[in-house]
């Protein structure tokens, strides 16, 4: 039995062994088989039979990341742990990192990738390198415009790169979309440049992006991040952040507004940023990171002496105490409801008094907080803002429920649902279909309920 092992892209550099393969397949004896990259299930196989014990979860999802089911790069990138002390064997077991910050490109690896790409001409290489800076995805229309080459020298590199198997076309828009077939490829061509000239490289890929694709605000930060312009990648760190929030994309936005504040220094623009990010921490109830940044908001405020960015703070403590010890959110509730007053800003004391009414109503004093809420409702009418009074006509209609109020709860479950629907949000549509139909079900009406849950 003969067994021949080969890459495609060698075939053309190799015509003798070409014309054997051919010869070979004539031959009703002869089998072909392809290999692929090893999807999740098997690359969990190969790390159990390299390690001789089950892995976690946490550490199989970690190495198929970083290696996308390569088996070479899963065991090199494996050695090259063991090797740091990263991964170390102790008490008759392998004690594993749970996450990998920054993964160093094993040198077993990095030689791999580099002789499949010395073979290619230089121009292809430079073209290659600067693409890689771009990232792992990267179209047509920004490379030939970032770059110093001509239309036919990128075109001729790029196809020369996918016959070498290193990139592939994954989309015709912006004149072409290209990535490269696996992470670690555009890492090794990156590690090949100097701080200097990766800095001058960013910022002008990102001057290219911004006049080409200006709302491609995540990549832009990136760009911009990476070429230490601060006040650059200040503008779109927020902006990215602040477009990822608005679509529940949560850890892109924590990142996002986490590279903004390495920055941002500034007082005032700092209070924006983490007032941002708590939001979100608040919605993935990350208890423990909201509470650091409302301590640090706390702080701001009191250095700023301004009542506007108090009233924020407050109703950011007052929001976390609400989920956590309801009966603190009474305390900062109450004070930014009286500032807001001061202030005469309705819309702020509307919230301010919405989180008093919840607070009123997880502690089962619910007349106190049927008359909060109804002045929250009210105060985000008298802003102008009737899409904010949502939340405290949710609520409202808990409050009634737990009143026996049931003709007052509907309406304010039904005033809520037709709202959120002519808002377009859905996440508040959500809530107000699901407070309808407890309104129903408190009465029995389980019929009723049904189609709203």
């Amino acid at each position: 039995m003969l067994v021949i092992t080969y890459r495609e892209v060698e075939l053309d550099q190799n015509l003798p062994f070409n014309q054997v393969l051919m010869n070979l397949q004539r031959e009703t004896s002869t089998s072909r088989i392809k290999l692929t990259r090893l999807d999740r299930s098997d690359t969990e196989r190969l790390l159990v039979e390299l390690f001789a014990e089950d892995v976690t979860p946490e550490f199989l999802n970690m190495i198929y990341r970083e290696t996308e089911g390569n088996p070479f790069f899963v065991e090199e990138v494996c050695k090259t742990l063991v090797e740091s002390g990263d991964l170390y064997f102790e008490d008759g077991e392998w004690r594993r990192p749970s996450n990998i910050q920054e993964l160093t490109i094993p040198q077993t690896v990095r030689v791999a990738i580099q002789s499949r790409i010395a073979v290619l001409e230089e121009s292809v290489q430079d073209v290659l390198q600067f693409a890689a800076v771009i990232g792992r995805q990267f179209d047509f229309d920004t490379l030939m415009a970032a770059g110093s080459w001509g239309e036919e020298t990128i075109i001729d590199a790029l196809e020369k790169a996918e016959h070498a198997q290193l990139v592939e076309e994954i989309s015709s828009e912006r004149g072409a979309t290209y990535s490269f077939v696996h992470s670690l490829i555009p890492a090794t061509l990156v590690e090949a440049l100097s701080g200097l000239r990766r800095r001058r490289l960013h910022r002008r890929i990102a001057q290219v992006i911004e006049e080409l694709h200006p709302s491609d605000l995540a990549i832009l930060a990136h760009h911009y991040f990476l070429a230490q312009d601060k006040d650059k990648a200040l503008y779109f760190l927020k902006g990215a952040g602040d477009q990822a929030a608005d679509r529940f994309a949560n850890e892109d936005a924590l990142r996002l507004y986490s590279q903004a504040l390495e920055f941002e220094k500034e007082d005032n623009e700092r209070f924006q940023i983490l007032l941002a990010r708590i939001r979100v921490l608040h919605l993935t109830a990350d208890r423990e990171g909201e509470l650091v940044d409302i301590e640090e908001l706390l702080e701001l405020a009191e250095e700023l002496d301004d009542d506007q960015t108090l009233i924020d703070a407050l109703l950011a403590q007052a929001d976390y105490y609400i989920e956590t010890e309801h009966v603190r959110a009474k305390e900062p509730a109450k004070v930014a409801a009286k500032l807001a007053k001061d202030l005469k800003d309705p819309a702020q004391e509307g919230r301010a008094l919405y989180l008093l009414g919840a607070a009123y109503w997880f502690g089962s004093n619910y007349i106190q907080s049927q008359t909060e809420l109804e002045d929250s409702v009210e105060r985000f009418m008298q802003a102008g803002q009737p899409g904010d009074a949502i939340p405290s006509l949710h609520m409202l209609s808990l409050a009634l429920v737990s009143l026996g109020e049931i003709t007052g709860a509907l309406r304010a479950a039904k005033k809520a649902l037709e709202m959120s629907r002519q808002s377009g949000n859905k996440l508040a549509e959500a809530t107000s279909l699901r407070r309808v139909a407890i309104v129903y079900i408190a009465e029995r009406e389980h019929e009723k309920a049904a189609p709203y849950a």
